[in-house]
């Protein structure tokens, strides 16, 4: 059964969340548990706004600068890490984002 590209945006999306989650839970750092917490919520609204790319034009931009926005923090957050042993999660993390992206860009025809 083929998907549309929305369909696959939201299966990287779940992805992700559940990789940001394993990330929260495993972080020995309290400092940095509510920046995880804080992606969470941006995560939570992408998926909101994802459901309404088809029939809002601005939508999409929300998406992806969103998406940026998260991206950019996962790399501090990565680059900060005490442990090598989360880097294939955030590796792994980005990589869903991207597909996110991916997705709405094919969805809305301004991918290449």
């Amino acid at each position: 059964m083929d998907t549309t590209p929305l369909q696959d945006a939201l299966s990287a999306l779940s992805t992700a969340e559940s990789s940001l989650e394993k990330l929260r839970k495993g972080c020995c750092d309290p400092d940095r548990v509510p920046c995880i917490a804080d992606l969470d919520g941006i995560l939570d609204e992408t998926r909101t706004m994802l459901g309404r790319v088809e029939s809002d034009p601005h939508a999409a931009e929300v998406v992806v600068t969103a998406l940026g926005d998260v991206g950019a923090q996962l790399g501090k957050l990565q680059v900060t890490c005490c442990t090598p042993k989360r880097i294939p999660l955030y590796a792994r993390l980005l990589e869903d984002l991207t597909k996110v992206q991916l997705g709405v860009a094919a969805a809305t025809g301004t991918g290449h």
